[in-house]
């Protein structure tokens, strides 16, 4: 006898869908956390310059930004909603300094860890470099 779905696992599915479709906007508003400024950790809704940002790109923009407004997590965001709806995806992180490419790996194991436990797929390894998930008989990659 199959399970009968609840009002909240349709939303899953329907955000999963979308995102899946390449609209992950919904899904990482409603299911990605990330750490504020005083450390607690909060849903991930667009600030302004985000929600500009996302209204206007073209999917050839090169960013160039100042810091701490918030195009960094949004393109990890984006990315591991990528990772969790594209089976095989890889995904590479570079920075100009090893510290600082820790620093961002561990905002998107913080939004991996923080999903509810039913959607985190099965995690094939979680280092301090690489997380590779499994989807179906494929491995997602996110890689610093």
């Amino acid at each position: 006898m199959s399970k009968k779905l609840t009002i909240e696992d349709k939303r899953v599915y329907e955000l999963l869908e979308k995102a899946a479709g390449g609209d992950t906007r919904p899904f990482i508003e409603t299911m990605l956390r990330i750490q504020d400024k005083s450390g607690k950790l909060v849903p991930f809704h667009f600030n302004a310059i985000q929600n500009d940002y996302w209204d206007k790109r073209t999917g050839n923009d090169i960013i160039l930004k100042p810091r701490q407004v918030g195009f960094t997590t949004l393109v990890q965001g984006e990315f591991l909603a990528d990772a969790l709806v594209i089976p095989g995806i890889e995904i590479l992180y570079t920075a100009q300094r090893d510290d600082s490419a820790k620093r961002l790996f561990e905002i998107t194991q913080r939004m991996f860890h923080n999903l509810p436990e039913g959607l985190r797929p099965e995690v094939i390894s979680d280092s301090t470099h690489m997380l590779q998930i499994k989807q179906g008989n494929q491995v997602s990659t996110i890689e610093i």
